[in-house]
């Protein structure tokens, strides 16, 4: 069986200018954790709910970090209240794009490629969806869902 016989079509994509703050919205009523990004046709990049995790963490690191070195210099009081960190977070959080924090080193297959294939390229990398690309444009995804869907369908022995 081909990844081309399994795989979504017309699969969510980003572009790598759009604002992180609709991107989390956008993956949960979608049900996805995850999406290629797209730049005119091209795949350029993957964006998931980890990588935004990651991300706010980053920033929130950050701000604490500043507070606390801050607040050694200055007054004992000075040091960061969860309100003020939140508030310096979303401050440095609006301004981010999907390119600021999307992975570039997309793992791929084509729609020619078999299914364990992309199984196998899945399980060599830990990840949860392929890119099937066909000349460096996307033409579709293929999740561990759509493996697991190939599966559950065969008759079991």
């Amino acid at each position: 069986m081909r990844v081309a016989d399994v795989m979504q079509k017309d699969p969510v994509t980003f572009r790598p200018d759009q604002g992180l703050a609709a991107i989390e919205e956008i993956l949960v009523r979608c049900g996805i954790t995850g999406a290629p990004v797209v730049e005119e046709g091209r795949l350029v990049g993957v964006i998931s709910r980890s990588d935004l995790v990651r991300q706010l963490e980053l920033e929130r690191s950050r701000i604490e970090s500043a507070h606390e070195t801050l607040g050694s210099f200055e007054r004992e009081d000075a040091f960061a209240t969860p309100a003020s960190v939140a508030m310096a977070v979303a401050t440095r959080w609006l301004p981010l794009k999907v390119k600021d924090v999307m992975r570039r080193d997309v793992v791929q297959v084509s729609p020619d490629d078999t299914v364990a294939t992309a199984a196998g390229r899945m399980v060599e990398h830990g990840i949860h969806r392929l890119a099937v690309t066909d000349g460096g444009h996307l033409v579709g995804l293929v999740s561990t869902l759509d493996l697991l869907a190939v599966l559950a369908s065969q008759p079991m022995d």
